[in-house]
């Protein structure tokens, strides 16, 4: 329809240059596409933004703040401030009629309350994904990628295609994209000796690995590469 044809249009003028929009040929009035890192996806204009602004219903909030169990009224707290959504009452009625001081700012049993009240699920999922990016940023993490081999479980057997849809739709490509265009973390050549030294045949040269000086430890972290 006519609201279709005016978002795809108005992201064609905004982003008609970028190298990821992509265009949807004889449906161009009806769909735009994205070319993200695990392919091209195409999008149906039509109610585009109602689907993505999915903000609670006031109605349905009003209901369960007044109905609902101290758990439902913790999470559909309204919202402290203005900016999205409708305003927070001074204080909001509880069950016998006793008010609670601070309105939106008070807390239940010591917890801030959650705030959905107005918020989009995009906005709630960008709060809470900053929150967790925060959190890991504030620690050392390990991660690691396990792909399967092959699609029927089969011993000693790499389906090569199997493998690269896995590492194209699990971002592992786009990862190594991005960090080869920036600074890679390394590890120290005797610190690396020394992690890996089990992989060596030998006692003495596991020995060596371990205490190697800086001088010979790239002797010892072409063995092990070797090995490995």
């Amino acid at each position: 329809d006519d609201a279709a044809a005016g978002l795809v249009e108005s992201i064609t003028q905004a982003c008609g240059k970028h190298e990821a929009l992509r265009h949807a040929g004889k449906d161009c009035k009806r769909l735009f596409g994205v070319r993200h890192f695990a392919g091209e996806v195409f999008y149906e204009a039509a109610q585009f933004v109602q689907k993505n602004a999915s903000a609670d219903r006031p109605a349905i909030v009003a209901f369960l703040r007044g109905n609902a169990s101290d758990f439902v009224r913790e999470v559909f707290a309204p919202c402290s401030s203005g900016g999205e959504g409708s305003a927070a009452p001074a204080a909001e009625p509880q069950p016998g009629g006793a008010p609670v001081e601070g309105g939106a700012q008070a807390t239940t049993a010591g917890r801030p309350r959650r705030k959905l009240f107005g918020r989009t699920l995009i906005s709630v999922f960008q709060q809470e994904l900053n929150e967790l990016c925060a959190t890991l940023e504030a620690r050392q993490c390990r991660h690691v990628r396990c792909l399967r081999p092959n699609d029927d479980q089969a011993p000693l057997v790499f389906d090569d295609t199997s493998m690269l849809r896995q590492c194209r739709y699990s971002g592992l490509s786009e990862a190594a994209r991005i960090r080869r265009q920036g600074y890679a973390h390394r590890r120290a050549l005797p610190s690396f000796a020394s992690r890996y030294a089990l992989l060596l045949h030998s006692r003495e040269a596991r020995r060596a690995a371990r205490h190697a000086a800086a001088a010979s430890a790239v002797a010892a972290c072409n063995a092990i590469c070797q090995v490995a």
